[in-house]
């Protein structure tokens, strides 16, 4: 299995010459200035505010993956899949959540309890993404670690609003569980993005060394 984290320039997003192509960029000539949203994940990768949360998620990563090249942590980043098995494991609580909020808004008072139920089966689903992005985080280092620390930051903010809007659905109020689970999923959305910056970007994923040297058409 390859390192989730390639070599040092894994900090920056590949570049012409880099050796890695970029699909569908323009020569470098013409790029200009870069839109708002890649200035600001070149910001968050250089900022060390992210580096406080370190403290916090690295003894649990080590507490949950085990040590590394453990059986466990073989496990959790899909050793035995051919590579990473979180992408495949936060399916299930984005798309309960997605629907949540879909009943919500449009399936109206008779939806509730499906909403509930959906919510609470996202909830049940989170550990086993939590426990694997976790595994996929601990090796890496610099503006990956920063951006999976904000990564985390957001899914833990996330899954607490979702929390939260099942206990209200519990206790009846339908509007103040509505709301949470509307910002919960903003959250969400927040966190996506950012999860795709790390696997796209800064390549971070655990992946068999063979789909390294496979050519593009087999």
């Amino acid at each position: 299995m390859a390192s989730s984290i390639d070599p040092p320039d894994s900090d920056h997003p590949p570049t012409e010459g880099s050796g890695t192509a970029v699909l569908g960029a323009p020569p470098a000539a013409v790029l200009g200035a870069p839109p708002a949203p890649v200035r600001w994940m070149r910001a968050l990768e250089a900022s060390h505010w992210p580096d406080r949360l370190t403290a916090l998620y690295r003894p649990l990563a080590a507490a949950v993956a085990g040590p590394p090249d453990s059986s466990r942590d073989r496990f959790l980043t899909g050793r035995w899949l051919g590579h990473a098995l979180h992408p495949v494991l936060v399916l299930t609580p984005v798309g309960m959540w997605s629907a949540t909020t879909a009943l919500d808004l449009v399936g109206g008072p008779s939806a509730g309890p499906a909403a509930r139920r959906l919510l609470g089966i996202g909830l049940l689903a989170t550990p086993s993404a939590v426990a694997t992005g976790l595994a996929e985080w601990r090796p890496t280092a610099g503006g990956p670690r920063r951006v999976g620390l904000a990564h985390a930051a957001a899914n833990t903010g996330a899954s607490t609003l979702m929390l939260l809007s099942y206990l209200a659905r519990r206790r009846g109020s339908r509007t103040t569980g509505t709301v949470l689970a509307l910002a919960g999923n903003s959250l969400t959305g927040l966190a996506g993005y950012l999860g795709g910056h790390l696997t796209v970007v800064n390549r971070v994923a655990s992946r068999n060394p063979t789909f390294d040297n496979w050519s593009a058409t087999g």
